[in-house]
């Protein structure tokens, strides 16, 4: 069965979007193959972890973890630069998707 519009996990497009995104500004500013490589490995696997939660709601797993994932290196960065862009930002958005997955898998 298809997902509806109810059921599609708009937050884990949008976070996947904006990883992509944050990683293409990375490269365009800096030419930083690192960060576009990096970006889009993790927004590929934030987008599969989405699609997997639009289906069965419960399904979390691989969102969780990648977010987990990008919440410790993105407040280790933070820590370092105090920088709003880009580390503080995603320290925040992958905090909140922490939460978002981790009640889907925990409560």
């Amino acid at each position: 069965m298809a997902p509806t519009s109810a059921q599609i996990d708009f937050f884990g497009y949008s976070f996947a979007l904006l990883t992509f995104l944050g990683g293409a500004i990375g490269f365009i500013k800096a030419k930083s193959i690192a960060s576009i490589i990096s970006a889009s490995i993790s927004a590929l696997l934030i987008a599969y972890g989405a699609s997997l939660t639009s289906r069965e709601y419960e399904n979390a797993k691989m969102i969780f973890w990648v977010s987990l994932l990008l919440l410790g290196f993105f407040a280790k960065r933070y820590a370092g630069s105090r920088k709003v862009m880009p580390a503080g930002l995603m320290m925040v958005l992958s905090l909140i998707s922490v939460i978002r997955y981790g009640q889907r898998l925990y409560l």
